[in-house]
């Protein structure tokens, strides 16, 4: 049995492919649409498919990063033929696989302008191609990897383990020290490594001496409790949304290029938060965020809750993208990779996404890393001026890249003994 593990991301190995989507100067071309809102209704959907409740019969703090998963899936979609490239295309919101080379090409370009310049926050990803010496690779799949390719040993699970998490733990800064292990490798025919770091200061930071233990309710009736919650009080951008049922306000980072948007329910409660969830979209996520005319300056008394989530998606993933009508690559009969390599064989047979975040008074430390392994078939109130925003019920959050609408990481603070 082969297998062919996939921790991916797009932007590395397109580069390489259809040049021409640049202008010669350099420009970028204004046919291409640099627009990734698609990835939040990705992200957003794929969440509702998750477990919400742990073993232990808690409401589950989630994180993950929609565009780690969205760049990888996107490799399987290049990869793909028939009816698996079209449930992929669908799910991931892309028109076609010319324009997807288009695009992640223009971010490349974005990126590299990006890291040219001084900044006050850090946004890197990295991308690996490792490949056993027994894979044949498409031609044109040769060329789109050209630049990232490394030939490894995959006998050798154990050494090959080893360099795929080096290599992830360097660029997450050791957020991330493993993704994968030997046992994953077992079979393993080809590695495509995907890993995402973002560290940013807020702009209005959070004084460590304001920050004490309050309370925070899981449910209004649920006995709160004690958490280190920090306290600010700042002019920021605040908008009531009465279309998804929510309370929002934008928390800019350094720089006011990467932003987190703070989603509270308008009321409290289960109901409150269903009605939310349920109302939440691609579509009226991008009109609640982008509107015109939708966030107001305010003066915002802000209560935050000081964390750190680590989770780990693996068999969840898989079951929740099934959920989203991405079933034929999870299934033998079906699977069609056949745009990858010679073999005709090759299926998806495990899928694995850890990501790893931390808010603190100075800012946001996150990373996240994807893997997909295929194998052969064998309440708000106002006093005077001031809008009271206390971040202690259950909310969601999203890290987002402004000028491309990117949604980097979407999370939810349900209940912090989860």
């Amino acid at each position: 049995m082969y297998a062919l593990l996939l921790p991916i991301l797009l932007l590395g190995f397109a580069g390489q492919a259809q040049p021409q989507c640049l202008a010669a100067n350099g420009v970028l071309p204004t046919q291409v649409n640099t627009n990734l809102a698609g990835i939040a209704g990705f992200g957003i959907d794929l969440y509702k498919q998750l477990p919400q409740i742990t073993a232990g019969g808690k409401r589950d703090n989630h994180f993950f990063s929609p565009y780690s998963l969205w760049s990888a899936l996107s490799l399987a979609y290049m990869g793909a033929n028939g009816n698996s490239a079209t449930q992929l295309r669908k799910a991931l919101r892309l028109s076609s696989k010319a324009d997807t080379l288009k695009l992640v090409n223009i971010l490349k370009l974005i990126n590299k302008r990006r890291a040219q310049r001084p900044s006050n926050f850090t946004l890197q990803d990295a991308n690996r191609v490792y490949v056993d010496d027994e894979v044949v690779l498409k031609n044109d799949i040769q060329k789109h990897l050209l630049g990232l390719l490394q030939v490894v040993d995959f006998a050798d699970t154990v050494g090959s383990a080893n360099l795929i998490n080096n290599f992830v733990a360097t660029t997450t800064n050791n957020l991330i020290p493993t993704i994968l292990t030997s046992q994953d490798l077992i079979d393993g025919l080809m590695v495509i490594v995907n890993a995402v770091y973002f560290k940013g200061k807020w702009t209005y930071t959070f004084e460590q001496r304001d920050t004490r233990n309050r309370n925070f309710f899981t449910t209004p009736n649920a006995a709160p409790q004690s958490i280190p919650m920090m306290t600010q009080m700042a002019n920021l951008k605040y908008s009531e949304s009465a279309q998804i049922g929510a309370r929002i306000l934008e928390l800019p980072y350094s720089g006011g290029l990467i932003f987190m948007y703070v989603l509270l329910p308008a009321t409290e409660g289960e109901a409150g938060w269903n009605n939310m969830v349920g109302a939440l979209n691609g579509q009226t996520l991008h009109q609640a965020l982008w509107g015109p005319s939708n966030f107001v300056q305010r003066k915002v008394d802000v209560l935050l809750p000081k964390f750190k989530v680590e989770k780990m998606l693996r068999d969840e993933l898989r079951d929740g993208l099934r959920g989203m009508g991405v079933t034929d690559i999870f299934n033998s009969t079906y699977a069609d990779l056949s745009c990858f390599s010679i073999r005709p064989d090759l299926v998806i047979s495990k899928t694995i996404h850890k990501a790893f975040v931390d808010i603190s008074e100075e800012g946001t430390e996150a990373a996240a890393a994807t893997a997909l392994i295929a194998v052969t078939r064998s309440g708000h109130s106002q006093r005077q001026d001031i809008t009271r925003f206390h971040l202690d019920r259950p909310f969601m959050y999203l890290i987002v890249d402004k000028l491309t609408k990117n949604l980097l990481f979407l999370g939810t603070y349900m209940d912090p003994s989860a």
